[in-house]
């Protein structure tokens, strides 16, 4: 973990596009960022879920089942359905296909910054519904 989030660089990724300034100042203090080079499983297929993720630099493998099944990039997100539903496993591992950088929220701090910020409920809820049709 590195710190408190610089504001600008939330304000370049997808689901945080739209926040305002004092929006994203409070999102800044519940994000963790982490770095991982290319391998690295991010999350597991049948694991619990417990963040909300983005990836704000590089490229990782969507994989169910041993299949890959999506490639996702800078300012893709996953790990919304965690936190929606305590207790929820994961559907699919997420794998770096390159060194990556990404931004995690606990599920518990992602339910409440959904509540407080409808914003960013819609955006992230905009996603799934497109990802489900």
């Amino acid at each position: 973990m590195l710190g408190v989030m610089d504001e600008s660089r939330l304000k370049k990724m997808r689901p945080f596009a739209d926040l305002s300034i004092e929006d994203l100042g409070l999102l800044s203090r519940f994000c963790e960022e982490y770095e991982a080079p290319a391998g690295t499983t991010l999350v597991a297929q049948g694991d619990f879920g417990y963040e909300f993720i983005v990836i704000e630099e590089g490229t990782a493998e969507v994989v169910r089942d041993g299949e890959r099944i999506d490639v996702i990039d800078a300012g893709d997100f996953f790990g919304e359905l965690a936190t929606l539903e305590p207790g929820a496993l994961r559907n699919a591992s997420v794998v770096a296909s390159s060194p990556v950088r990404i931004v995690a929220i606990t599920a518990h701090n992602m339910r409440m910054l959904r509540e407080r910020m409808p914003v960013l409920a819609e955006q992230i809820d905009a996603v799934v519904v497109g990802r489900t049709h």
